[in-house]
């Protein structure tokens, strides 16, 4: 729905690990919704940073680093 409003895939959380809605897909494995916002125009190169706080303890890094780290644990 909020992409047929037109959106912004790529609005990244301005506190904490700063993720983007492409590297949050990516850690909670959201295949779906990751491939839907690829679709429309989600930026492959934006980096999120590392966090250490459970339950979403992330090394940071591209949407395709964390979805491949994700993949091994």
């Amino acid at each position: 729905m909020l992409l047929t409003h037109n959106a912004d895939v790529n609005v990244a959380m301005s506190a904490g690990s700063h993720h983007s809605p492409l590297t949050i897909a990516a850690f909670m494995r959201h295949t779906e919704v990751y491939s839907l916002l690829l679709q429309n125009g989600a930026d492959t190169e934006y980096r999120a940073l590392p966090w250490d706080t459970e339950p979403f303890v992330t090394d940071g890094g591209t949407a395709a680093e964390i979805l491949q780290a994700r993949a091994r644990a």
